[in-house]
C-alpha cells in the first residue's frame, strides 16, 4: 500500500521541481503547499525527537523556504538531488544551529559532516542570518537613520534624500547618510552573532 506522503513524494517527483522552485519565487501559494505536505510532517517528527517543538519546525520549515527562494535566485543553482533532500538538509542545519545557540551544545564534526551538501548550504544560512543580524539592528535604529538608508538603499541620490528628509542640501543628507550607516555597522559588529558568523 502506498501511503499519502509517498504519493506526494512520487508527484514532487514526476512533477518538474524547477517548475516548483519556479512558482515559490512568483509566490504560488498552491507550490508553497505542496512543499509543506511534502516536507513538514517529517521536519516536525524530527524535530521533536530532537528538544523541539511544532512551533519550532514550523519557523525552520519557514526559514528553510526562505534560504531556498534565496538560493534559486542564483542564476548559477542548480539542485542536485530531490528539492526534499535539499531542504532536509537546510533544515537540519538550521536546527542545529539554533540548538547549539539555545542550549550551548557543540554540533560534533560527524554531524557538520553528514550535513554537507555540495550546492553551499552553509554559505546560504550564513547569508541569511547575516540579513537577520542587519534586520535586528537596522529595526533598532531610529526612524530619521531607517528613512535616510531605506531611500539611499532605493538608489535615490542625495539631492533626492535632502529634499524628501528636509535637509539644507546633498552634502548634509550625505554626512548624515554616513554617520547612520556607521552606526548601524557599529551595532552589527558588537553582536556576538556576527562574531560567529566570521
Amino acid at each position: 500500500m502506498v501511503t499519502k506522503n509517498r504519493q506526494q513524494f512520487l508527484f514532487l517527483s514526476m512533477h518538474n521541481e524547477k517548475k516548483i522552485i519556479q512558482d515559490l519565487l512568483e509566490n504560488k501559494t498552491d507550490a508553497f503547499v505542496k512543499v509543506r505536505n511534502l516536507v513538514f510532517p517529517s521536519l516536525k517528527y524530527w524535530i521533536r525527537k530532537n528538544n523541539g517543538t511544532e512551533a519550532d519546525a514550523w519557523d525552520v520549515f519557514q526559514e528553510s523556504l526562505i534560504v531556498l527562494i534565496a538560493k534559486a535566485q542564483d542564476p548559477d543553482f542548480q539542485l542536485f538531488g530531490s528539492l526534499k533532500g535539499f531542504l532536509g538538509t537546510i533544515q537540519k542545519r538550521i536546527w542545529l544551529k539554533k540548538l547549539e545557540k539555545k542550549q550551548k551544545i557543540k554540533v560534533t564534526p560527524l554531524e557538520k559532516k553528514e550535513l554537507v551538501y555540495e550546492n553551499g548550504v552553509d554559505a546560504a544560512l550564513i547569508e541569511h542570518e547575516n540579513f537577520l543580524l542587519y534586520k535586528k539592528h537596522f529595526n533598532q535604529l531610529s526612524p530619521k537613520c531607517r528613512h535616510i538608508l531605506t531611500l539611499f538603499f532605493q538608489k535615490n541620490s542625495f539631492s533626492v534624500i535632502a529634499k524628501t528628509i528636509g535637509f539644507a542640501n546633498k552634502d548634509v543628507a550625505k554626512n548624515e547618510k554616513y554617520k547612520c550607516q556607521k552606526k548601524l555597522t557599529q551595532k552589527i559588529k558588537q553582536d556576538p552573532l556576527f562574531k560567529k558568523n566570521q
